[in-house]
């Protein structure tokens, strides 16, 4: 069980050992599925229900985000809102055919090491009793499904009380999510479930948000700021350390710390001690210093640039005690 308040501030590379992809390589599948009239995502875009994308407009599309250099689609977007909506069809049509279970349950990396930390298999209520909360920037609910599998699995207890014990930890989705929470045995879409059909793509492209259209005050993100104000420890893992998204998750923060302040009091603070880690594949030290300006800590315990996610948390012991 962890017992020391913990966020955890989750990215697209967080998703990556899922077999999900990062932003430049959904970018890619974009780009060739909205390009090729006999792919699923060309067919999916043209028949979306409410709106009326037509073939040459679905090229132009993959033509733009193309030429653009944009390492997400996100990013594209930012600029281009002009394809907001094709956009976030395009994302919810890809992603959703990422759902696959039996990866997750392959799969032995950071989910189930959390889970591992979070659940005494003698004691069925450590695992609500984990002091963790999780933000997240991803739409993909892989994460929820893999936790609440793993307790199911672990246990003789009943769907509703593992649903009860679940939802004891707070997962926060800034961005929005690709469907409901995946511990609900009757809703749809289930996760790896049937192909979704064009009314089910409109209601899912419109349950997520992209960086420009997000607010600083949604109440997703003022429950962020909240439980980052009680944090002890905050990690950053596979993230990808946007400005904008920085910007909205420590807006408000005061640079000098005064533990007597209240949680959600205007301007807030972080703990005294709170420690900040952040898992940094692929980054180089000139970017590591150039992400610290937009950090409320002066200092931030970064990893090697080679470590995968579950080998950065075990050798920072991000989740001990």
């Amino acid at each position: 069980m962890i017992k020391k308040p913990t966020v955890l501030v989750v990215g697209a590379g967080a998703s990556y050992p899922y077999g999900y992809p990062v932003g430049h390589t959904l970018v890619d599948d974009i780009i060739k599925g909205a390009t090729d009239p006999l792919s699923a995502l060309f067919h999916d875009l043209t028949h979306v229900d409410g709106y009326d994308f037509d073939g040459n407009e679905v090229k132009k599309f993959a033509r733009e985000l193309n030429g653009s250099a944009s390492q997400s689609v996100d990013a594209f977007l930012e600029s281009r809102p002009d394809f907001s909506d094709m956009g976030r069809c395009a994302i919810a049509s890809e992603l959703m055919r990422y759902e696959k279970p039996g990866i997750i349950h392959a799969t032995n990396e950071w989910y189930q090491y959390l889970f591992q930390q979070m659940y005494d298999r003698r004691q069925f209520e450590s695992f609500g009793e984990s002091k963790v909360s999780i933000i997240t920037f991803n739409y993909d609910r892989s994460l929820e499904f893999c936790l609440f599998t793993a307790m199911r699995k672990s246990s003789l207890k009943s769907h509703a009380e593992c649903v009860i014990n679940f939802e004891r930890i707070k997962i926060i989705h800034v961005h929005g999510r690709l469907g409901p929470s995946p511990i609900e045995e009757h809703e749809w879409p289930p996760y790896g479930g049937s192909p979704i059909t064009p009314v089910d793509l409109s209601r899912l492209a419109r349950q997520i948000t992209i960086i420009h259209e997000a607010q600083d005050d949604t109440p997703e993100f003022e429950s962020a700021r909240s439980v980052l104000s009680q944090a002890e420890r905050i990690c950053f893992i596979g993230f990808g350390f946007h400005e904008t998204n920085l910007r909205r998750l420590f807006k408000g923060v005061m640079t000098v710390r005064d533990p007597t302040q209240t949680p959600n009091s205007t301007p807030w603070s972080l703990l005294s001690g709170v420690k900040i880690f952040g898992h940094n594949y692929e980054f180089t030290d000139s970017e590591k210093v150039n992400i610290q300006r937009f950090l409320p800590l002066p200092t931030c315990d970064w990893g090697d640039r080679k470590q995968g996610c579950k080998e950065f948390l075990r050798e920072k012991g991000v989740l001990f005690g």
